[in-house]
């Protein structure tokens, strides 16, 4: 290992740490470059993998196979999108527990305006019935709850802090000086 002075291994770590590295230096004054963090190995960077891939891609059934497959993407990418699908679930069981919470959703406004909770004009209540919607859906826990924190914040009222206030005049305030105190004693 190469033995530095201080100024230099200075420079070493400020250019090493910015690329998730850092220094361990030696008794001896040898200087070692230490990870971080485990970094992935690409599958472009395997060996193994990519004489795999490589012999895969020399067979003209999986060449053509996969070039049917990227042109499909290209021309449609929509089904290939697995955004808004919770983990775990296929994209017709999320479709189907999506249409579920849909309709408990339109139930939900529905019984809000006939209890007359809720007048609201049209593209209000289709952002209520989206929030709602989310609300009833299995996602994750973050957005259900700021969808409950939305419909909350439009459809009730926040509560009010009540305090009494009561003004006295100048001859309360006098007679509570010079007879309050006798009248407690």
């Amino acid at each position: 290992m190469a033995k530095l002075n201080d100024h230099q291994i200075h420079l070493l770590h400020d250019s090493l740490i910015t690329r998730g590295r850092t220094l361990r230096i030696t008794e001896k004054g040898e200087v070692h470059s230490l990870l971080l963090r485990p970094r992935k190995i690409r599958q472009s960077e395997s060996p193994e993998m990519a004489a795999t891939m490589k012999a895969k891609w020399q067979d003209p059934e999986y060449r053509a196979k996969m070039e049917a497959y990227r042109q499909r993407q290209r021309e449609n990418p929509k089904p290939y999108f697995r955004r808004g699908i919770p983990d775990g679930m296929t994209k017709k069981e999320a479709n189907e527990m999506f249409l579920e919470a849909r309709l408990k959703a339109k139930e939900d406004i529905l019984n809000m305006k006939v209890n007359g909770d809720l007048e609201i004009d049209p593209r209000a209540e289709e952002a209520l019935e989206t929030a709602i919607t989310i609300m009833r859906s299995k996602m994750n826990q973050r957005d259900q709850l700021a969808a409950a924190r939305l419909v909350l914040e439009y459809t009730k009222a926040k509560p009010q802090a009540k305090s009494e206030v009561t003004v006295k005049g100048t001859e309360d305030w006098i007679f509570q000086i010079t007879n309050g105190a006798t009248e407690e004693d």
